[in-house]
């Protein structure tokens, strides 16, 4: 009896678990993370991108808090927006800059992109710098 409930524990735990499939190559990596801004999902936000200080600060501060600051009405239409992409720049194999904006708001964004040890990953510091 003992081992079905440890079994049935396990069994829920990792069901429980958030599984997400690695982004395919940079376009996706871009869609992904912009997705889940608009949608609130800082987690899964925060492995879409480069773990550094910088960018661990920027999402926390920047991004995060202007989510939290908007009313729910607005966050509700950030949520069911659409992300529109003006233009990918392939910058080199590593790096991409993703030209972009959402059909709520229309403001036009950038975002960085850039391939680490085979893992596409998003670059904070440039969408608010405008540095490479």
């Amino acid at each position: 009896m003992r081992r079905i409930l440890v079994v049935l524990c396990l069994a829920i735990i990792t069901a429980c678990g958030e599984s997400y499939e690695a982004p395919a190559n940079a376009l996706d990596c871009g869609r992904q993370f912009i997705d889940a801004i608009f949608k609130g999902n800082f987690k899964r936000a925060k492995q879409l991108m480069l773990r550094d200080e910088q960018n661990l600060e920027l999402l926390d501060e920047k991004l995060a808090k202007n989510f939290r600051e908007r009313s729910g009405l607005d966050k509700e239409q950030l949520r069911t927006a659409s992300i529109v992409i003006n233009e990918v720049d392939n910058v080199s194999d590593s790096v991409t800059i993703i030209n972009f904006l959402n059909s709520y708001d229309n403001k036009p964004a950038v975002l960085k992109v850039v391939n680490r040890g085979g893992e596409w990953l998003t670059d904070l510091k440039y969408t608010f710098s405008g540095n490479f």
